[in-house]
């Protein structure tokens, strides 16, 4: 004798599942439930100006910057701006979400910075590195007779095997020159 499922007399089938209100209904909210989740990660994983790499404001790449015919200002798309006085010569090495690291290779320059809670800005100058420590910072770097930092705004580290314990915070108003 062949037992039957206790619900075989109301007679489900699959196909009479799949036709009920209930079943329609719950496919219908999951799948606005994957489109919501569809869109919520697409809004998450676009990034905003300020977590992209750094442009110059008008969108073109930040290439090396060299100030031969004297001296010029370059506005950048995250609000920041660099300054180079007459000769200064800026390289820039990498710029992602994360960072913007250039190298002052001469001369003078002068970095108006914006920083994002994700991004910090290092400053690549010979014999010491500097680096951002606060969110809006103005200072000047420069590279003549030895190394010269001088904070107007904010503040930044100074690492280097020619720095005090190889490290030291220079805070606004201060300034630290390095033979």
């Amino acid at each position: 004798m062949v037992r039957q499922p206790e619900n075989a007399h109301r007679g489900w089938t699959l196909l009479s599942v799949l036709n009920s209100k209930a079943f329609t209904t719950i496919a219908a909210l999951c799948c606005l439930a994957s489109c919501a989740a569809f869109v919520n990660e697409l809004i998450r994983s676009t990034p905003s100006p300020s977590a992209m790499a750094i442009t110059r404001r008008d969108g073109s790449p930040l290439v090396r910057l060299a100030a031969t015919n004297g001296p010029f200002a370059v506005p950048l798309s995250d609000g920041s701006s660099i300054w180079l006085a007459a000769d200064a010569v800026l390289e820039p090495l990498a710029s992602t979400d994360r960072a913007t690291v250039v190298l002052l290779i001469r001369g003078r320059a002068s970095f108006d910075v914006i920083c994002s809670t994700d991004r910090r800005w290092l400053i690549e100058a010979g014999v010491a590195s500097i680096e951002t420590v606060s969110v809006e910072a103005r200072f000047t770097v420069e590279r003549s007779k030895g190394l010269t930092i001088r904070v107007d705004h904010g503040a930044v580290l100074v690492r280097g095997s020619s720095v005090p314990d190889h490290i030291a915070r220079v805070n606004s108003g201060e300034s630290l020159h390095l033979d």
